[in-house]
């Protein structure tokens, strides 16, 4: 089992570019909405701007140049928090309103007008932002289902009424286990230790009950498949392979931490598929070996 489990990531690796080209598809959708929204919604900001003036005469290419110069004055060491703060209600409203007062040469009396505009322009980002959001997460769930589907059609093929019951069960198994945690959690805080190794020996065992029933029935004994000693192998075969896609995933980050994060994020996923259908994979190949003995039973008894 445990050479099986480690064969079948491997074989797996092949599929790496399937959830990241989902994930990667889902990101260029998403910008697709979120970058027109930005500049849809500066480009009416700078008309409020224009409107909220009025007839006073303003240079606006040193405004845009008092823009752009406090926008340099940014920490861009840190992209991400930069980023995060031209895109707050505060910092646009306090930057708007000192280049106003500094170009018109005296306080303005537009802050409250600025502030609104502002707030409106941030709407539509945060809009742009959620749908951005939105499609990211659809290209990496859906990435992660289409590259299951894919693997398991390789290692553990199985029909769609088995999939439906099987996934019923698992969804039951997953909601008692969590009550059932949550509540020994409430009654002594130390038995959600105790409650997690536990967790853990019975998703074990359910596997290989789950597989027995998909791959298993009336082909092999129920002994032969459920027993301690491949419910410790099918745990430490996990453990290997989850192992493995760490040790890639951390040797990536140390070439380039943002590309090796995001490829490593493709190698811990296939890890969770392949570890999630190890058992199916084992049952299923010792069913189709038991059924290659008895036919060769079979063609010497004829014979």
């Amino acid at each position: 089992m445990i050479k099986r489990g480690i064969k079948n990531y491997f074989v797996s690796l092949k599929y790496v570019f399937t959830p990241l080209g989902a994930f990667a598809l889902g990101i260029v959708l998403g910008l697709s909405i979120f970058v027109p929204c930005v500049i849809s919604a500066v480009s009416a900001l700078c008309d409020d701007v224009v409107e909220i003036v009025g007839a006073v005469e303003v240079d606006f290419d040193s405004m845009w140049a008092y823009i752009v110069s406090a926008v340099r004055a940014l920490d861009w060491s840190n992209p991400l928090e930069a980023l995060n703060t031209v895109f707050t209600e505060k910092w646009l409203t306090d930057t708007l309103n000192g280049c106003l007062d500094k170009l018109l040469g005296g306080k303005t009396a537009v802050e409250a007008q600025i502030a609104e505009a502002v707030s409106v322009c941030l709407s539509s980002v945060l809009l742009g932002a959620i749908a951005f959001a939105a499609f990211s997460v659809l290209g990496l769930v859906g990435g992660f289902w289409f590259t299951k589907w894919i693997i398991r059609r390789n290692i553990a093929k199985r029909g769609i009424w088995k999939f439906v019951l099987m996934t019923l069960a698992d969804a039951v198994l997953s909601a008692a286990l969590i009550v059932i945690t949550a509540w020994l959690a409430a009654m002594w805080w130390a038995s959600a230790f105790i409650s997690a190794v536990a967790t853990v020996l019975l998703v074990g065992a359910f596997a290989l009950v789950e597989a027995y029933f998909v791959h298993g029935r009336n082909k092999v004994p129920f002994k032969q498949v459920v027993n301690f000693k491949n419910l410790f192998k099918l745990l430490l075969t996990n453990v290997i392979v989850f192992s493995i896609a760490f040790i890639i995933t951390i040797v990536l980050v140390a070439f380039n931490a943002v590309a090796g994060i995001f490829i490593g994020v493709a190698f811990i996923a296939i890890a969770f598929i392949v570890t999630g259908l190890n058992a199916e994979s084992y049952v299923k190949a010792i069913a189709v070996e038991a059924a290659e003995a008895d036919e060769e039973v079979d063609k010497k008894v004829a014979a």
